[in-house]
């Protein structure tokens, strides 16, 4: 909401908040679309996708969920900062959340998001028998921070302990085929938990990618290879031109602000930054 209000003041020229990507999806994707197909190839695509990184086999007809839109896939706890779905989302199924922020390790030189890092004695401070959920959102939106295996680790302890769901949001894990709009999410899970919740040119674009998965050449990895050199000439720029809060307004070049993504109680730790977005 607050992006929103920020680019309807200033309207600006470029807008390197929102992720729109400004090139075509892959042939065999827009070729499949025109070809649709039905639901039951899609989650036994996303099955054989998964199944091979979480180390067994996912029951694709009764562990998969296809969804219209990533929102409602995460229909369900919040690391800060945060996608500002998750709070609504809580709010709305009753639950009560509860906030921590990730906070850099160091505020000079240079920093990446790898710096962000969670305090796991607060973390554990926050659960109590009430706990039902964590939303984990790794790759992170906004910081780009990828959770490393020992936190990843940390986390499990805690929710095994209290007995707690971890919601994995993975949204970015690949940026899958560059559709942003067409309004197709997927999550997997526990049987036991999908049945409450229980589209497909998507399906026949996966069955090109898994034919190659393990090539460079997979959709999933080298749209990776493409957008690095985006991301440094974007950096070389915001160094070389630097950056200040009148920067959407001089430039007509809008960011996200990062408080967008934050409680009332912690969006003093957004005020610092901005989220640019090189897509």
């Amino acid at each position: 909401v607050e992006y929103i209000q920020l680019a309807a003041e200033y309207k600006p020229a470029v807008n390197l908040g929102q992720g729109f990507p400004d090139y075509h999806a892959p042939k065999h994707v827009t070729q499949a679309l025109s070809e649709i197909t039905g639901h039951p190839r899609l989650v036994q695509n996303l099955s054989k996708i998964y199944s091979p990184l979480i180390g067994r086999e996912i029951d694709p007809i009764n562990e998969i969920l296809v969804t219209s839109g990533a929102y409602e896939a995460l229909f369900s706890a919040i690391l800060e900062p945060f996608f500002d779905c998750y709070d609504f989302m809580i709010k709305s199924a009753s639950g009560v959340p509860k906030f921590i922020a990730l906070k850099p390790k160091k505020t000079s030189g240079t920093v990446t998001s790898a710096d962000w890092e969670l305090d796991f004695n607060e973390l554990a401070s926050l659960f109590n028998e009430r706990t039902k959920m964590i939303i984990l959102n790794t790759p992170h939106n906004p910081l780009g921070k990828a959770f490393t295996q020992s936190e990843l680790e940390q986390i499990a302890a805690l929710c095994k302990k209290h007995n707690a769901l971890c919601l994995s949001d993975e949204v970015y894990e690949w940026m899958t085929f560059s559709v942003t709009g067409w309004k197709t999410g997927w999550a997997y899970g526990p049987a036991s938990l999908m049945k409450n919740l229980q589209v497909e040119a998507v399906a026949r674009s996966f069955e090109v990618e898994l034919a190659r998965i393990n090539s460079p050449d997979c959709y999933l990895y080298s749209l990776a290879r493409e957008l690095l050199p985006k991301r440094d000439y974007l950096l070389k720029i915001l160094r070389d031109n630097g950056f200040n809060p009148t920067f959407a307004k001089e430039a007509g070049v809008l960011a996200i602000p990062p408080t967008a993504f934050y409680s009332e109680g912690h969006k003093h730790l957004g005020e610092d930054y901005a989220r640019f977005c090189f897509i």
